[in-house]
C-alpha cells in the first residue's frame, strides 16, 4: 500500500487534480468562484477562495437502497421500461419488482375499512 500511495503522489506531481476533482463527485457550487469546488465532505472550496458552507457536516449518510412505492398497481409489462430506466442510472446494480400478494391485499382492505369508519364517525359528528 505505501508503494501505491508513493506512485499516486508522483503521478499527481506531474498531473495534478483539478479543484473540481479534488472536491469529489458530490461537490457543490462555490458561491464565490461559481465552480463545483465545494468539497463533498468538508464543504471547503478546493479552488482556494476560502469559501465554506455553513453548518455542513463532515460526513453525510450513505444510502445503500431506495424503495419506490407506486401510487397504484401497474401491470408487469407496463413497469418493465421503468425498471430498465432505473437500472441504467448511476450506481444501480439491481432492480426488483414486487408482485402484489394476498397479504398486501388484506392490509390494503383493512386500512380502507379503518379510514372509512373514521371518516363516517367524523361525518356523524
Amino acid at each position: 500500500m505505501p508503494d501505491a500511495y508513493a506512485r499516486l503522489m508522483l503521478e499527481r506531481k506531474s498531473n495534478p487534480c483539478t479543484p473540481e476533482e479534488q472536491a469529489g463527485t458530490d461537490a457543490s457550487r462555490c458561491p464565490k468562484c461559481k465552480r463545483m469546488t465545494l468539497h463533498q465532505h468538508t464543504g471547503e472550496c478546493m479552488n482556494g477562495c476560502r469559501a465554506t458552507t455553513k453548518g455542513k457536516k463532515n460526513m453525510t449518510d450513505r444510502i445503500n437502497a431506495l424503495t419506490i412505492v407506486l401510487g397504484e398497481d401497474i401491470r408487469e409489462d407496463d413497469v418493465e421500461s421503468l425498471c430498465e430506466a432505473i437500472m441504467h442510472m448511476r450506481h444501480v446494480i439491481h432492480v426488483e419488482k414486487n408482485v402484489k400478494d394476498i397479504g398486501s391485499l388484506v392490509s390494503e382492505q383493512r386500512i380502507r375499512q379503518e379510514l372509512s369508519t373514521k371518516l363516517w364517525d367524523v361525518l356523524k359528528g
